[in-house]
């Protein structure tokens, strides 16, 4: 056990950088950059770290906001590889600009370059989504791994339930380093459901959307779902299917492969955040292995199938808008049809009591992160005990 590495800093009004490598973590982050802006106090920067340059291009375009772009990341055979080099790309960024915090979203190998590069430079890192654990830790891989040892970096952690702030507490962080604040997804999706509906994507109503994605269903899982997909519509010709393509590009051409012919499915390119809820919510029902799905069907009052074995986020299953069944469960088929068969549930407003908060989480964070900033809290990593990273 150590104490935290950045126990020694001491709060001033200083240059806080954002990072964003991915659309979701910049969907979460947007919020709370937007908060911290309208505020004025702290300067910020907001960083896109190359990891999906076009879709968090788009998405912080979609908020007025601009980041200073890292070039777009080449393919690599070993994970590793590539995070070393984000890492050494975001230290010298850092650098350049002058960081004197770091602010990461979510689990991702961006997320945990920017985490490593902080530490490095001895520079406080702040967490938006911490907390979230699986019940098992080597699923999803490499998901929840990230999530704890970037936990083990940070200064402040932004958790997203009063359950994600108990395991922060349990793994031995301070109390005062920890904050509920409510996703800033569901920030983002209360600013989306005020604007104007976009116009449908196809003339025939969709009775199911599909987004497969994560690694645990590349070997097998995805054969399996598309085996599921074509008996469940061989055995329903009215059910439409619309499948909006994930980004990469071997993922969505085995889904063209398959389904280029299928009349009764509708192949897109992957949607703009507003067109992709608006489509759920006319929906109602969706087969995904998505975090963020995960958080958004509860305010759609939409069912989703979630195609992956055990999940970090059990508010949504608790819910009832959610439901866990891995690809290879010999059950899977018969839960698809349960999905398709059930009745829509209710949606949840707004409020405290949702699962994942009441849509103010940005504004929260943004004003714990100045307060601490400039000094006004009391935040006392010293007393923090955290595990070897």
């Amino acid at each position: 056990m150590r104490a935290s590495p950045n126990a020694s800093f001491v709060p001033i009004p200083g240059h806080l950088l954002i990072v964003a490598g991915t659309r979701p973590e910049a969907i979460k982050l947007a919020p709370v950059v937007c908060a911290l802006l309208g505020d004025g106090r702290i300067p910020i920067s907001v960083i896109a770290a190359g990891q999906q340059a076009a879709e968090v291009s788009c998405v912080f375009a979609d908020w007025g906001l601009y980041a200073t772009h890292l070039p777009q990341m080449p393919s690599r055979s070993h994970w590793r590889v590539a995070e070393r080099e984000q890492r050494h790309r975001l230290r010298v960024l850092f650098l350049a600009l002058g960081a004197d915090a770091i602010m990461v979203q979510g689990d991702t190998w961006s997320a945990y370059a920017a985490a490593r590069a902080a530490a490095e430079l001895g520079r406080p890192l702040i967490h938006v989504e911490a907390g979230l654990r699986s019940p098992d830790p080597r699923d999803p891989y490499p998901e929840d791994a990230l999530r704890r040892l970037i936990s083990r970096r940070a200064w402040l952690h932004f958790a997203p339930t009063e359950t994600a702030r108990n395991v922060l507490i349990d793994e031995g962080i301070a109390e005062s380093q920890v904050s509920v604040s409510g996703s800033t997804a569901a920030d983002a999706l209360r600013r989306l459901m005020a604007q104007p509906q976009p116009v449908a994507l196809s003339d025939e109503p969709i009775g199911l959307m599909v987004t497969v994605h994560r690694r645990e269903n590349w070997d097998g899982g995805l054969e399996r779902i598309f085996d599921a997909l074509d008996q469940v519509m061989r055995e329903r010709p009215a059910l439409r299917v619309l499948w909006p393509l994930h980004s990469n590009p071997k993922l969505a051409a085995k889904v063209r492969e398959r389904f280029a012919d299928q009349a009764q499915m509708v192949l897109n390119e992957p949607l703009p955040q507003r067109a992709f809820v608006e489509q759920l919510h006319r929906c109602g029902r969706i087969l995904s292995d998505s975090g963020g799905v995960q958080e958004e069907v509860p305010y759609l009052g939409a069912a989703a199938l979630i195609a992956r074995r055990c999940s970090e986020r059990p508010q949504s299953e608790d819910s009832g808008h959610a439901r866990l069944c891995a690809a290879d469960d010999p059950n899977f088929l018969a839960e698809l049809n349960r999905l398709l068969d059930r009745p829509r549930p209710a949606a949840t407003p707004f409020d405290q009591r949702a699962p994942w908060g009441d849509g103010r989480a940005g504004a929260r964070i943004a004003q714990r992160v100045i307060d601490a900033l400039l000094g006004r809290t009391v935040v006392q990593p010293e007393t923090a005990q955290l595990a070897h990273a």
